[in-house]
């Protein structure tokens, strides 16, 4: 933490209680599901997805919103080409009259099978998180149980916001009210972000070089919240090398933390 940094963080901690109204908020962005409960709801999608022949018209309305968004999704990313390809996989698995094989699926695709599971729990991961929202974050694999939930939260903000557009209702009865209060998590993790975002931009308004203190908050926004460019092109953005963007990332991350720890 910088000088400015530190003296700003202590001003916080002796004005803590002008900042109760955002306490709640962080607690909501670190809210999670039980390990237990995030492999019932990932049973629950892949079982979805497995039955999607076998039910009628009137229940598969919500599977096929589900991955119609997700294939939306997709192609919002910056690696399309790569997250459309994951697409595919779980559609000519699941989704088409005559449902290919893991084999099969390898054969069309031109990849091995191992590629094609791998590709398969990555996407059903997906669903997951735009059914039940930042709840399951820190369950995910890929180390991302090790990410502070600020952390998972920038990296699956368009997914979790895609997924607002989910309209038709949840057919699993049983399931409803768990995922009522996973979304109003959910909406109360986003609020927080967005506060601890304009924290942090009164903090870059207090400082002496206040361009250089914002700039990895607009680093940030531009590749998470907006999502459409990758490292390099947010790099290429603002002028940047590859290593000048990740050490923004790393501060802004850091400095985000330190915010929602001390309010």
């Amino acid at each position: 933490m910088d000088y400015e940094g530190f003296h700003y963080i202590e001003d916080m901690k002796q004005d803590g209680e002008s900042r109760t109204d955002i306490k709640e908020l962080v607690q909501q962005m670190r809210f999670s599901v039980p390990e237990t409960k995030y492999k019932q709801m990932k049973n629950l999608i892949r079982g979805m997805l497995s039955e999607y022949r076998k039910r009628g018209p009137a229940e598969n309305r919500f599977t096929e919103e589900l991955v119609k968004l997700h294939g939306q999704y997709c192609q919002l990313l910056p690696d399309s080409e790569t997250a459309k390809c994951r697409h595919n996989v779980m559609v000519y698995r699941y989704m088409l009259k005559s449902p290919l094989s893991n084999k099969a699926v390898a054969f069309k695709m031109g990849m091995s099978v191992k590629t094609v599971h791998n590709y398969l729990d990555k996407g059903i991961e997906e669903l997951v998180i735009m059914c039940f929202g930042t709840p399951v974050l820190s369950c995910l694999s890929c180390g991302q149980q090790e990410k502070d939930g600020i952390e998972n939260i920038l990296d699956n903000y368009q997914l979790i916001q895609i997924s607002e557009n989910l309209n038709q209702d949840f057919f699993w009865s049983n399931w409803k009210m768990e995922r009522s209060t996973c979304i109003e998590m959910t909406k109360g993790a986003l609020q927080g972000l967005e506060r601890l975002f304009s924290l942090y931009e009164e903090f870059a308004k207090e400082t002496a070089l206040e361009d250089y203190q914002r700039r990895p908050l607009e680093v940030a926004k531009l590749l998470y919240i907006d999502g459409k460019k990758d490292i390099a092109e947010v790099g290429d953005e603002f002028g940047l090398s590859l290593g000048s963007v990740y050490s923004d990332i790393r501060k802004i991350t850091e400095r985000l933390k330190e915010l929602a720890d001390t309010v």
